[in-house]
Formats: C-alpha cells, sequence, structure tokens
C-alpha cells in the first residue's frame, strides 16, 4: 500500500510537468517582458562595443558590463548589458539592455537592434521591467536625456 501511494505520487507529478509544458509549447507562455524602449542603429555588434567602451573612458560616471550572450550562429546571438550610472553622489541608476545584429540583405549592411529592458534607482530601491513599475517612465527620461545622447555621439564616429 505504500508504494502504491508513493507510486502515484509520481505518476501525478509527471503527468503534472508533461502538462505543463505541453500547454507551454502551445501558448508559447513566456516569462520575459517587451523590452521598456527600443532602439535601431546602423551599426555593426563590434562598433557598438566599441563605443560602450569609449563612452566609459569618456564619462567616468558610466560603467557597464557584458553580462550574458545567448542564441547561436545559425539564429544570431543576442547580448546582454548591465550599464551602472552615477548621475550625483545620492543617484545611482542601473539599466539593463540587450542588443542584436540584424542583417539587413537588400542593403548589404547591419543594423543593430538596441533595448532598453529594465531601468533601476539603485538609492531609492525603485524601477523594474515594465513601464508601469514605480520610477521606470522617470528612469527611461533620464537614459534618454543623459545617456542614449552619449551613445548616439559614440557611434556616429
Amino acid at each position: 500500500m505504500k508504494y502504491l501511494k508513493i507510486f502515484l505520487i509520481s505518476i501525478g507529478i509527471l503527468c503534472s510537468i508533461i502538462f505543463f509544458y505541453f500547454f507551454y509549447a502551445i501558448l508559447q507562455i513566456s516569462s520575459t517582458f517587451e523590452p521598456l524602449e527600443e532602439y535601431s542603429y546602423s551599426v555593426s555588434k563590434l562598433n557598438l562595443e566599441k563605443s560602450l567602451r569609449n563612452l566609459r573612458l569618456s564619462d567616468s560616471r558610466i560603467v557597464y558590463q557584458i553580462t550574458d550572450t545567448t542564441g547561436s550562429k545559425e539564429d544570431g546571438y543576442k547580448y546582454y548589458v548591465t550599464l551602472l550610472f552615477k548621475k550625483s553622489s545620492i543617484q545611482n541608476y542601473e539599466y539593463n539592455l540587450n542588443y542584436e545584429e540584424q542583417t539587413v540583405f537588400w542593403k548589404n549592411s547591419n543594423t543593430l537592434k538596441l533595448n532598453l529592458v529594465g531601468a533601476f534607482d539603485k538609492s531609492k530601491n525603485t524601477g523594474g521591467y515594465q513601464k508601469s513599475d514605480e520610477d521606470v517612465p522617470k528612469l527611461i527620461e533620464i537614459f534618454k536625456t543623459d545617456i542614449l545622447p552619449k551613445i548616439k555621439k559614440q557611434t556616429s564616429y
């Protein structure tokens, strides 16, 4: 009787797992959110990374780190970056970005899609991955006015 209970519980767990993966595949449920903002540049991945390095060298308040890479050679890679921005002695911001290179065949050139996926005020412990999260609209505006123009300037060289 004891072994029968264990067997039935195991079957129940296995069925639950199979059920979850079946519906996950059909509904394509994802735990990721849409980007907060999307930007496109006519630069290569290498040029963007060079621009980020130059940005860090030209502004000591900005630090960035490539944190992850996903994808494959066949499907393309997506690169993830954490950018830290210290606006003042009490204002510390963190921005999570990802970017991927997209080849435009009819133009024979590369386009880079840069996504702002997370924005956080580290000094107030606010922000998040959705525009409805506390202070995210304000943090996006700071990114647009204080950081994005510098990225654009660096990529225009």
